[in-house]
């Protein structure tokens, strides 16, 4: 298992589209991925979860990952999360 904190810095967090965009790079993975925010947990792979944590720009987050490509895992979603910006 691998925990990485992350910023976001998209100044309007996890909204629809970026929500999904993280949803589906999630699903990309075999390993179980989460999200903790304050005292929540949430699935990666469920964009439900990740809407209804109502996660605003400038958020911490810890990112865990946990399978056999989680080195991978941790690499990409911390880079999506930390340099997605709207366009």
């Amino acid at each position: 298992m691998v925990e990485k904190k992350i910023k976001v810095t998209n100044p309007t967090g996890f909204h629809a589209r970026p929500a999904s965009e993280l949803c589906a790079l999630a699903m990309e993975f075999d390993s179980d991925i989460e999200i903790i925010v304050g005292d929540k947990t949430l699935d990666a792979k469920s964009i439900m979860n990740i809407l209804a944590a109502s996660i605003g720009g400038g958020s911490i987050m810890t990112l865990r990952c946990n399978g056999a490509d989680e080195q991978t895992a941790i690499q990409a979603m911390s880079r999506f999360i930390s340099e997605f910006r709207e366009s």
